[in-house]
C-alpha cells in the first residue's frame, strides 16, 4: 500500500475488503487528511514498514503525528535503514524511536543499471534475502514472496500525481522520481519484470482499478541483450 492519490479513490467496500485480508502499508502512511478519514478510523494495516525521514523540516513536522501512530497502532511495526536513525536524531530520541518499532529489516540492495541485468532478476530474488530496488516497495514485494503470499494487489501506488494527503491539481503531473531511467532501470520497468519472475512461482502481482499506475495495461521497454 503506497501513498499515492489514488489511496482517495478507494471506496469503503474496497476499505472492508483490504482489512479482511493482510495488507502492508509503507512510509508515511500516518499522515493525516481530510480524505483518509475514513479508514484512519477504522482500519490498521497488518504490517507497517517505515524509513526515517532524510528531511528536516519534514521530521520536526510530522514528530507528533508519527509518535502517535507508533503509540496507538496495532498494526507489526517494521523499521528500515534502522542505523540512519542515529544520524538523523540525537541518540536518546533515536534509541526511543527504534524500540518503538517491532522489528528492523536489513536489505540486500539490487544493483540493476541496465535492461539487461534484468533479465537476471529471477537469479537475485531466488534467494532468502531481502532485496531492495529503487524504493521500498519494490522491498514490500520481496518480502511478501518470501512470506508466501500468492495474491499480492498494488494499492495508492501511482508513481505520478503527489501524495495522499496533498492532492493539488499541479501535482497530477508529477512522476515520482523512481519512475525515471536516469539513474538505471525505471520502477515502472522493474515491477513489470518482477511481475513476470513472480508468476513463474505462481504468484499474482497486480494493481487496484484505482492506481494511476495500472500493471495489467503497462508493456515493458524491449529489452536488448547488448544493452
Amino acid at each position: 500500500m503506497g501513498s499515492g492519490a489514488s489511496l482517495n479513490d478507494i471506496s469503503e467496500v474496497d476499505w472492508e475488503n483490504i482489512a479482511f485480508n493482510d495488507s502492508f502499508a509503507l512510509n508515511r502512511w500516518y499522515k493525516s487528511s481530510a480524505l483518509n478519514r475514513w479508514y484512519k478510523l477504522n482500519f490498521n494495516p497488518t504490517l507497517w514498514m517505515m524509513e526515517p525521514m532524510r528531511d528536516d523540516k519534514l521530521r520536526f513536522e510530522e514528530n507528533d503525528e508519527m509518535q502517535k501512530f507508533l503509540d496507538q497502532t496495532k498494526s507489526f511495526k517494521i523499521l528500515k535503514n534502522w542505523h540512519t536513525l542515529y544520524r538523523y536524531y540525537p541518540y536518546e530520541i533515536a534509541n526511543s524511536l527504534a524500540f518503538k518499532f517491532d522489528t528492523v529489516v536489513m536489505m540486500r540492495r539490487v544493483h540493476i543499471y541496465s535492461y539487461k541485468q534484468m533479465l537476471q532478476l529471477e537469479k537475485y530474488i531466488s534467494s532468502k534475502h531481502f532485496h531492495f530496488y529503487r524504493g521500498s516497495l519494490f522491498l514490500a514485494i520481496c518480502m511478501a514472496k518470501l512470506a508466501g503470499y500468492k495474491k499480492i494487489i498494488l494499492c495508492g501506488v501511482d508513481l505520478s500525481g503527489g501524495y495522499f494527503w496533498e492532492v493539488k491539481p499541479e501535482n497530477f503531473k508529477r512522476v515520482h522520481n523512481t519512475a525515471l531511467d536516469k539513474y538505471g532501470v525505471s520502477m515502472k520497468d522493474a515491477l513489470l519484470a518482477l511481475r513476470s519472475s513472480l508468476l513463474k512461482d505462481g504468484i499474482t502481482l497486480s494493481s487496484h482499478e484505482t492506481c494511476r499506475f495500472n500493471l495489467s495495461s503497462e508493456s515493458a521497454q524491449e529489452v536488448h541483450p547488448d544493452v
